[in-house]
């Protein structure tokens, strides 16, 4: 267990440091989003940078209302009016670890459109190749793309296995009759779909 919360917080640390270096590129870039920094990143390691950023954000929000709190309680002053400078600064930094956060959730969601239509040039491509993997379009994508790729198609495979999963607890609660059959019909091409999609 102990060789496990280390493990855990040596890779929590690491992914700070990359966050970190976001941080700095996007201000090196002039406030935008380095996406060629990003396009080098498997989803994965997007995803997993979106939920530092998402940690940090929420833990500068508890702070910043914790510290305003105090502050409201402490008796009109100087020290008052310097607590209450500092909180500011801490709340301009929210707002840009904000900012960045939410370009980077636009990314990925770009990027994952991306993947998604990627995806559907592929299934295209197998059908017009009568079946077959088409190797020379995988080939022209880097490993990192096809991992993605992979693992936008098993998203993909999940959700509608979960929804397949529900439709037919839905049909069961039926009662015998035209409305179930067709609802059995339905359920059926949304199963020959998911296993297509599994091929």
């Amino acid at each position: 267990l102990e060789m496990l919360k280390d493990y855990a917080e040596a890779r929590h640390e690491k992914m700070e440091a990359k966050a970190d270096e976001l941080s700095a590129a996007i201000e090196a870039n002039g406030g935008k989003l380095p996406t060629e920094m990003l396009d080098g990143m498997s989803m994965d390691a997007v995803d997993d940078m979106i939920s530092e950023k998402q940690s940090e954000v929420d833990r500068l929000r508890a702070e910043i209302e914790a510290e305003r709190k105090r502050i409201e309680a402490m008796p009109d002053g100087p020290e008052k009016d310097a607590a209450l400078a500092a909180l500011a600064l801490k709340e301009a930094e929210l707002a840009k670890k904000e900012k960045e956060l939410e370009m980077l959730k636009d990314y990925a969601e770009a990027r994952h459109a991306k993947l998604d239509a990627l995806g559907d040039e592929l299934s295209a491509a197998i059908e017009a190749n009568g079946g077959k993997l088409p190797v020379d379009m995988l080939d022209a994508m880097s490993m990192d793309t096809v991992d993605d790729l992979i693992k936008s198609k098993q998203s993909e495979v999940d959700r509608l296995r979960a929804e397949i999963e529900a439709e037919r607890k839905r049909i069961e609660a039926m009662p015998d009759g035209p409305e179930k059959d067709a609802a059995l019909a339905a359920l059926a091409l949304k199963e020959a779909e998911v296993a297509k999609k599994e091929k």
